[in-house]
């Protein structure tokens, strides 16, 4: 049992962590559009210990990434539990839309 708890931990604490460096064959630019992508918030330089121009990669990646995330339809985001860190803080209504998808009940309104 004790080890059941233990293996379930980890599992957990693993779920939690948000990536910090790109896949052996992805760029910097593609692994900060895909964060972006993923709803994640963007990393700062000292998070990612990179030199400045391997950031530079990664903020555009993740700047094209971020515009194409808050074109989506957020109520349709929050409806299907995609991750939504605040990256569309520029657009208010986004976040009140995910969070009415997140809440939707068969027809059911948080008015």
């Amino acid at each position: 049992m004790k080890g059941l708890l233990i293996a379930a931990a980890l599992v957990l604490a693993g779920c939690s962590t948000q990536a910090t460096m790109p896949m052996a064959q992805q760029s910097w630019h593609d692994f900060g559009y895909q964060q972006a992508m993923d709803g994640m918030a963007k990393q700062i330089n000292a998070t990612l210990d990179v030199d400045q121009s391997t950031y530079g990669e990664y903020s555009d990646g993740y700047e094209l990434g971020r515009s194409e995330f808050c074109q989506q339809d957020a109520f349709h985001l929050g409806l299907i539990g995609h991750r939504y860190q605040g990256i569309c803080a520029s657009d208010p209504a986004f976040h009140d839309e995910y969070q009415e998808g997140l809440w939707w009940d068969d027809g059911a309104s948080l008015d």
